[in-house]
Order: structure tokens, then C-alpha cells, then sequence
């Protein structure tokens, strides 16, 4: 498929399916964009799909190999859905290249680097994996200061979400032989490899592992309000979807405990339709007030503001809304991850979930006082046809 022959559209449209499907907090806060911001948002997301689920994903035998061509697949022109729509969007937002580049180096880590000594060594890991993508959605998101100003604050929230992914799925990337739990909080208590799958094998707490995520459970805390100044710092219109992920990533830190080992934790859906639907009468109020915001259309996707609705207003009521919150709700994620590699020329399909969110400055971020596939089919290389990220 050539750069010139595909739909931008379809390849948004595709993105936004991998969003709804395999991400689905994310994508319950998305409802909350602007509809011109929220296909740019997808194409992002399924990006880091992508590459993560390269790194995860069954029957990828060149693993370091797939990702280099990915990396060189973002220097030529798109082939497939989730490239041309992540070009699309690159060139929209001047968004800086290197930010990928970072991103594919600590999907790198993941190949080789199975534990981290302490906050700062997993910090180096964290920078690429989930700062840079908080770099990469500033822009999209808009501020009303300076975007070196705001990045700092998404440099504390991409910390915070990723280490409420690591306490979250502490259980499933022992499965990937990985412990993202920093090495020296765990001995510091008298954990190690052997007793976290010892309690995930047997299905059973200790007391010492307890107090292993109480403390880093306690460190995100803090972590999250020291990066919370900085939704003010968003436009108004973006405001409340990050705050809806701000407080549903951090209501799971409330779940978190030996039982993470052996089953995955969520919020309850009564719960997050008790964040999200004020969120969606914050979001339509600060579109009615606020003048002049709204990106160019993406063809076939969604129009950006709407001549004759007003300043800044896209044409849309509280009841609609909350008729794109509300199935948003029920979007399940597979228990296994396993993604299709579509054919070139078709939309792919994606697999499970990601550590990436946003943010930068992780070492100082992480070490802040405490109080965010494709399977490989065998035979068809990155350059032929996508899945998606962790």
C-alpha cells in the first residue's frame, strides 16, 4: 500500500478500534477530547501497541530485528494504516522525532533488562517508555503556558501512571520473566524473584510482599500530586480527560495488593461512570467556553470546530456525550494478548496492554519524596503489515 492509496480515514479509524479495544481507561478518557483531537490521540496509542506488543507478543523470533525495521519504517512513507495515520499526525503536531526514538530504546530494555537495582535505573527504562509518549500528546492536548513549562508536570504523571501499570501487573511480567519493582525496595523487606512466584504460583498473600507495594503504592501517591498542577496547565478542553485518567489510574493504586500477583485489578465500572460522566459536562462546558481551539479536520474522520456552532464549539450535547462515554465503559480487552498482523493493505488489529503513558524527567520524578500486538505472523515482517503495542 503506498502513501498515496490509503484512506486517511480508514487508518485513523483502524487506530481508533486498537484504542477502544485494548485500551480501555485511555480510551474511556479520549471521549472526553475534542473530537478533532482524538484521532491523533489513537493514532499514538496504536503506534505503542505496536511496537510493545512486538516485544511480547508469541512467535516473534527476531525480536531486536522487528523493531529496527520499525524504526526505519517511520523515515519512508507509510504502508499501512497505523503509519500513514501516525504521519498524519506527526506532521499536524510538529511533533519531534526523537520522541520515538527514545520510545523504541526502552522497548529495546525490554529485550535484555529483566530487573532494575533501584528507582533511578528504572527511571532510564520509564523515560522512553512513558515519558516520551506524554511529550508526544502535549501538543495534541494543548496548554495555555509554554510547552517546556507544562512538561515537566507530564513528566510526573507519566511516572505515576507507569508505575501504577508496574504495581497493577506485577503477576503478568513475572510471567515475561521481568520485575519492574526496583531491586532494593524489594530487599529492602526481604523479597525476592523466588517469593513473588512463589505467591503467584500458590495464589497466596505475604506480608512482606505487602509491605513492598504499600511502600511504592504510597511513593506513586505522592508522585500523582506532585504532577497534578499540571492538568491546569492543559487547554481547558483537554483538562477533563486527563483528569479522568489522572483519577482512574490512581483509584487503582486503592486496589493494589498481594492479589496483583495472581489476578488483574480494575476499577469498577460504576466507579468509572461516576468519574467519567462529570468529566463529559466539564468537557462540553469548556468547549462552549472556550474560543477559537479546534486542529484541522482529519478527512473522513471528524470535523474539527464547526462554522455557524459558535467559538470553539463542536456541534455536540451533553447527551451525546454521554453516548460516547457510556459504551466506552464496556470495551473489553482480550485475556490473552494476541494481535493479527493484517495484510498489507488492510487495518490491523491489536493486542494487550501497555506501561506506556506520558511524562519527563523521570529519575527526579521517580525519586520524589513519597508521603500509561501484534503478533508477528511468521513469515510477514514489520515492514509488511503492523499490529500494535504492549
Amino acid at each position: 500500500m503506498s502513501h498515496g492509496t490509503v484512506d486517511l480515514g480508514d487508518a485513523y479509524a483502524a487506530c481508533r478500534r486498537i484504542n477502544a479495544r485494548y485500551g480501555r481507561t485511555f480510551f474511556l478518557a479520549t471521549t472526553l477530547l475534542r473530537p478533532d483531537q482524538r484521532p491523533a490521540v489513537h493514532a499514538l496509542y496504536a503506534f505503542a501497541r505496536w511496537a510493545d506488543e512486538i516485544v511480547d507478543a508469541a512467535g516473534v523470533t527476531d525480536r531486536a530485528g522487528e523493531l529496527d525495521r520499525l524504526e526505519r519504517l517511520l523515515e519512508k512513507p507509510p504502508s499501512n494504516p497505523v503509519l500513514h495515520a501516525l504521519a498524519d499526525t506527526r506532521r499536524r503536531y510538529d511533533i519531534d522525532g526523537s520522541l520515538f526514538t527514545d520510545f523504541l530504546a526502552s522497548m529495546r530494555m525490554d529485550l535484555d533488562v529483566t530487573e532494575y537495582a533501584d528507582l533511578d535505573a528504572l527511571g532510564v527504562y520509564v523515560h522512553g517508555s512513558a515519558e516520551v509518549i506524554g511529550l508526544q500528546m502535549l501538543p495534541v492536548l494543548g496548554t495555555v503556558v509554554s510547552r517546556e513549562e507544562a512538561a515537566p508536570h507530564a513528566a510526573r504523571l507519566g511516572v505515576a501512571f507507569q508505575l501504577t501499570n508496574f504495581l497493577r501487573d506485577v503477576g503478568e511480567d513475572l510471567d515475561r520473566g521481568r520485575v519492574y519493582l526496583p531491586q532494593d525496595v524489594l530487599g529492602a523487606h526481604g523479597v525476592d524473584r523466588d517469593l513473588l512466584q512463589w505467591c503467584r504460583s500458590h495464589q497466596r498473600p505475604d506480608t512482606r510482599v505487602r509491605r513492598v507495594l504499600d511502600d511504592l503504592v504510597a511513593h506513586s501517591y505522592a508522585i500523582y500530586r506532585s504532577a497534578e498542577p499540571g492538568i491546569e496547565m492543559l487547554s481547558p478542553a483537554s483538562r477533563p480527560c486527563v483528569r479522568t485518567a489522572y483519577t482512574l489510574y490512581r483509584d487503582i493504586l486503592g486496589l493494589v495488593g498481594c492479589e496483583v500477583l495472581w489476578r488483574r485489578v480494575a476499577v469498577p465500572n460504576a466507579r468509572r461512570l461516576a468519574v467519567a460522566l462529570p468529566g463529559a459536562g466539564r468537557a462540553l462546558v469548556a468547549r462552549l467556553r472556550t474560543p477559537g481551539v479546534g486542529g484541522a479536520a482529519v478527512p473522513g474522520v471528524g470535523a474539527a470546530v464547526s462554522p455557524g456552532v459558535g467559538p470553539g464549539v463542536d456541534p455536540v450535547t451533553a447527551t451525546e456525550l454521554t453516548r460516547e462515554v457510556s459504551p466506552a465503559l464496556n470495551t473489553e480487552a482480550d485475556p490473552v494478548p494476541a494481535t493479527a498482523v493484517a495484510p498489507e493493505g488492510a487495518a490491523p488489529t491489536a493486542a494487550a496492554g501497555t506501561h506506556s503513558v506520558a511524562g519527563s524527567d523521570t529519575a527526579s520524578a521517580l525519586n520524589a519524596t513519597p508521603a500509561v500486538t501484534p503478533d508477528v505472523t511468521p513469515g510477514v515482517t514489520a515492514e509488511a503489515s503492523p499490529g500494535t503495542s504492549r
